[in-house]
């Protein structure tokens, strides 16, 4: 996490000043952490900062310093907050402003600059990433849910399909409830013709589509429907009279390969929790299922069948990321760390009521 032996003076200095039970943090960002032309957070980074800013959101607050590499924003102050802004809105309540959550500004220690993030408590408990979807059909994309729209579905009563997931085939492609999924070509040229191996040809190929179309993501918003729906995934057709194409097969790769290997790596992407009423307790295959319909030699548009789900479909074996500080002991030394809550202390922790979401999976 440290970069050089100035960040570390510096973090020990602020924590003494700031006194042994105060949350005082440090994040060190790499230059290949941040996209040069967008000067987004790569994934790894923004979840970091997260996991850092909801806990100190929920435990009391505290301060968060960041050290950046050189060159990687022009203008220190005003290029980094654009880049941290929608973090900052994400670990805000509906009714809150950036300023009622967060304060920051730069600080100097030698020939360094820090950005010191005053982490304000919050009066309701803040979720890292809720890990699962809601569909804006009006688009066909996937937008962030809430709290509050997950409640009912795990917690209240309600009256969801049984239906197992059911392939509908390419003439049910201009249907209303289906979502179509664009891989961008060179994307698919990439999977299929830089790996000369046939193994890693077919490996990196399933991966594009299951982790380069947000698959899982996509996966646990439709199966939110009460009637769940199809996904298509293929590529923007040369022919005005079709709307999309087939995405081609890697070398050496067959269908029936493709679908099983495509079915094997989803089922590790997505994880089913059940509403408290209902006695239907699924397991990630039988959420959906896949079938490859051929377009032509060699390709073909994938279909992932979802069924509807009483309960919440999560892309992470744990549910919801939520997060607190505890305090723990290495020896005789004691430090704060960073603790994810299991999903049942989530509930309690986002409902405000342990009875309710101790859920039997």
């Amino acid at each position: 996490m440290y970069d050089c032996g100035t960040c570390i003076r510096f973090w020990r200095d602020e924590k003494d000043h700031m006194g042994p039970n105060s949350n005082v943090f440090f994040i060190h960002l790499h230059r290949e952490e941040v996209d040069d032309s967008t000067k987004r957070l790569s994934r790894s980074a923004e979840y970091q900062f997260k996991k850092a800013l909801s806990s100190m959101r929920n435990s009391g607050g505290g301060a968060l310093f960041v050290h950046t590499c050189k060159g990687i924003f022009r203008h220190a102050m005003v290029s980094f907050q654009p880049t941290v802004d929608p973090i900052f809105h994400s670990m805000l309540t509906d009714d809150e402003m950036i300023s009622d959550g967060f304060r920051w500004k730069l600080v100097e220690y030698g020939d360094a600059l820090f950005h010191k993030i005053d982490v304000l408590p919050s009066e309701t408990f803040i979720t890292a990433d809720l890990k699962t979807k809601l569909l804006a059909w009006c688009v066909g994309k996937h937008v962030s849910t809430s709290i509050e729209k997950l409640r009912p579905l795990l917690m209240s009563k309600r009256k969801v399909s049984t239906a197992e997931p059911t392939v509908q085939g390419l003439l049910h492609m201009d249907q209303a409830d289906v979502v179509k999924i664009y891989l961008d070509k060179s994307d698919v040229d990439y999977s299929c013709n830089f790996m000369l191996s046939s193994f890693f040809c077919v490996s990196t190929w399933v991966n594009n589509i299951i982790n380069g179309c947000s698959l899982p993501e996509y996966v646990t918003s439709v199966s939110k429907r009460k009637q769940g729906g199809s996904v298509y995934v293929g590529q923007t057709s040369t022919n005005s009279n079709v709307d999309m194409d087939g995405v081609p097969f890697p070398f050496q790769g067959n269908k029936h390969e493709l679908q099983k290997m495509l079915s094997k790596e989803l089922q590790k992407e997505i994880a089913v929790f059940k509403n408290r009423y209902s006695d239907i307790a699924l397991k990630p295959k039988d959420v959906f299922q896949i079938e490859i319909h051929d377009t032509g030699t060699d390709c073909g548009i994938i279909e992932v069948a979802v069924r509807p789900v009483n309960g919440c479909v999560f892309t992470d074996a744990l549910g919801p990321a939520s997060f607190r500080i505890e305090n723990k002991f290495m020896g005789e030394n004691q430090y704060k760390t960073f603790v994810r809550l299991p999903f049942d202390e989530w509930g309690e922790m986002a409902s405000g009521c342990a009875t309710l979401w101790s859920l039997n999976q």
